[in-house]
């Protein structure tokens, strides 16, 4: 069994964590990561889900908002010390991947029309390099991710919202088909996937909720399960709602997946 490692929050009351999330630097109430870069860092997971700039508040594209968060926020890695470029494998493919795209996009037939999609990945790109500098600990990692679940969340609401309130949709095929809340990645088949991708997280949060949740105050410990339960009902709507047939062949193949985990699941299939 795991021995607990010990963390502190502010005010130094003890915070116990399972060693394998490792707090590492205080924690705010024993529950917060005390870090800027890390905190907007997450702010722009949730901004580029949502994108307000695109249709909820079209003022702020004209304010090229999002560059200028993304210039703070490398502003305040660089300031923080905390900047770091890690050269494996992993980063090798990214780059080169990167390269590959960037090469399609010189030799494309108009390549005016690749500069766009290029643009974004190259902000991924960046954004992952961010990532690998402000996230030090599990815990860290953890808490990004829960950021990433909590802005789908949002993110799905909202166009659950739209689609019953304000009847925002398409017709295809017959059917009214849940559209996003922005217009990148808002095609009810991007949704559906976007949320079937989703799926995997929310469920290692769900499962590791216990150790996650280990030492935080009673109020917050007690929402977290029941806003990953409420969080996948949520899920499971809104790919319905899309009307998209790769999103429900990617969630069934999800669910099979999910139920091969079981133990005797292969002699029940079998029999």
């Amino acid at each position: 069994m795991m021995q607990p490692l010990l963390t502190y929050d502010e005010a130094g009351a003890g915070a116990p964590f399972p060693r394998w999330l490792n707090a590492g630097r205080p924690l705010v109430r024993g529950v917060w990561p005390a870090s800027l870069p890390l905190w907007m860092a997450a702010v722009y997971v949730g901004l580029f889900i949502i994108r307000p700039w695109e249709k909820l508040f079209p003022s702020l594209g004209a304010l090229h908002f999002e560059r200028a968060y993304a210039i703070a926020m490398l502003a305040a890695v660089v300031v923080s010390g905390q900047l770091r470029v890690r050269l494996d494998r992993q980063t090798a493919a990214v780059l080169a991947y990167l390269g590959a795209v960037g090469l399609s996009v010189a030799f494309a037939w108009r390549s005016e029309l690749a500069y766009y999609p290029f643009y974004v990945y190259a902000s991924v790109v960046l954004f992952y390099f961010v990532l690998m500098s402000v996230i030090r600990t599990p815990y860290q990692l953890v808490f990004i991710v829960s950021c990433y679940v909590g802005a789908m969340g949002l993110y799905g609401a909202k166009a659950l919202w739209e689609f019953f309130v304000h009847g925002d949709h398409v017709t295809d095929m017959g059917i009214r088909r849940l559209v996003g809340i922005e217009h990148s990645f808002g095609g009810p088949n991007a949704v559906a996937s976007s949320f079937v991708i989703s799926l995997p997280v929310a469920l290692f949060l769900w499962s590791s909720r216990r150790e996650i949740t280990e030492g935080w105050p009673d109020g917050i410990r007690s929402a977290f399960g029941p806003s990953l339960a409420a969080y996948g009902a949520l899920a499971v709507t809104v790919i319905i709602l899309t009307g998209s047939r790769a999103g429900m062949v990617s969630f069934v193949a999800f669910v099979w997946l999910l139920a091969l985990r079981r133990p005797g699941f292969e002699r029940k299939a079998a029999s």
